[in-house]
């Protein structure tokens, strides 16, 4: 946290306090924003009054005295026809709760969301949220005068917005496309931001930022300064046993996990460059669909809830959850989720489940999926990972009858 020193004498005479004049000012301009009815923005003076009184802490005065204009909630980025109300974009309702959740009011004392894990099934809206976030966190950016000044980089620095993926094809096709069109489609964009038209491999905008879709390798990250991103797919991406990437033993080579080494490397980045200068808008996304039991995801999520660590949301959907209601007629089956010792299935209406079992009630638009390949159903539709997608012995209960009954 970044503080002002204590009160200074010479000679016996109190130099004056800083401090006092940052409240002074604020004070006044809470108290002619609260008049006017914008009491947003009085909040957010109203903050670093708190701030300053409470911790000696001038990063939320600091922040808000380099505002060319006063950013909007994440509510009206989406709502408003000014931003994203009128190009097309679809958050579904079910959603909206996530999206705030990930995006708090940081300048009126929400406290920040630095990093977003999105897991769970296909078809849950997680690349919606990730675009938008990285969008609104862009705009954010764009609403401070000298950005760079504010955390002490060069005017020369670019502040990169990295977008990567399993692919380059995918990168550009899924995540960075659409979110340029957004952007080039908001009418606070054409009145208010320029960039350059003519480069299309990039977003640059006047000022610094850039949006840089890229491979997901750590060599997209050298010499940049990354403020946010997204990681899409990283249940994906490649695991190289006796990889020349990683150090082993007797110099064979390691353990080479592209997504714990991209994100790794962002991470820190991160968090050297900007959390550390006080009032920071950025966010890693990291998202992909369930893939294996024990993939980079649900590692990450584990080790957040073991840590209890602060400043990450955590998200892990059913498609049934967030997808609109419309799409069922209300009706469920029961679905006994399965474990290394039984198999996933559906339970007929006089089954009993067996004790401490998992059973999911899922829609019966559904059953046809889980009656086919329910293990490949349970991954994609309720987002749960089963020891293998296809399993080489379908009824795992076998196993454990026959171990139990003997020679």
């Amino acid at each position: 946290m970044t503080t002002l020193p204590p009160i200074r004498r010479r000679q016996g005479v109190v130099q004056p306090d800083p401090i006092v004049a940052m409240r002074e000012r604020a004070a006044q301009e809470q108290a002619r924003l609260q008049a006017q009815g914008q009491h947003r923005q009085a909040d957010m003076w109203n903050h670093s009054i708190r701030e300053l009184a409470e911790d000696r802490n001038p990063a939320p005065f600091d922040a808000i005295t380099r505002l060319v204009r006063f950013p909007v909630t994440i509510d009206e980025f989406v709502d408003s026809p000014e931003f994203l109300g009128n190009v097309g974009l679809e958050v579904w309702p079910s959603l909206r709760g996530d999206l705030c959740a990930m995006n708090p009011d940081i300048l009126t004392g929400a406290p920040p969301i630095y990093e977003v894990l999105l897991g769970g099934a296909t078809g849950t809206g997680k690349t919606t949220l990730a675009t938008v976030t990285l969008l609104y966190r862009l705009y954010v950016f764009t609403c401070f005068d000298d950005v760079h000044g504010l955390y002490g980089l060069t005017p020369q620095t670019p502040i990169v917005f990295l977008i990567q993926s399993v692919s380059p094809a995918v990168t550009e096709r899924v995540l960075y496309r659409p979110l340029r069109r957004l952007l080039e489609a908001m009418p606070f964009a054409q009145r208010h931001l320029s960039w350059n038209r003519d480069r299309e491999s990039i977003l640059e905008l006047d000022g610094g930022l850039v949006v840089v879709p890229a491979t997901a390798n750590v060599e997209a990250l050298l010499g940049q300064a990354a403020a946010s991103g997204i990681l899409d797919e990283v249940n994906f991406m490649n695991v190289v046993e006796r990889s020349r990437r990683a150090t082993g033993p007797r110099g064979e080579g390691g353990r080479w996990d592209q997504a714990e080494e991209v994100y790794g490397n962002f991470r820190r980045r991160v968090r050297s460059r900007f959390i550390t200068q006080g009032i920071f808008p950025g966010a890693l996304c990291v998202l992909s669909s369930t893939r294996y039991q024990d993939d980079f995801l649900d590692r990450r999520m584990a080790e957040v809830e073991e840590n209890n660590e602060s400043h990450v949301f955590v998200s892990r959907r059913r498609q049934y959850e967030v997808q609109p209601p419309a799409r069922y007629c209300g009706d469920t089956f029961s679905l006994l989720v399965g474990t290394e010792q039984s198999r996933t299935r559906i339970l007929a209406p006089d089954d009993v489940a067996p004790p401490d079992a998992r059973v999911e009630q899922v829609p019966v638009e559904y059953r046809v999926d889980f009656e086919r390949d329910a293990d490949n159903a349970l991954r994609d539709i309720v987002g749960i990972a089963t020891d293998t997608i296809t399993p080489f012995i379908g009824r795992r209960e076998t196993i454990i009858t026959a171990i139990e009954r003997g020679p």
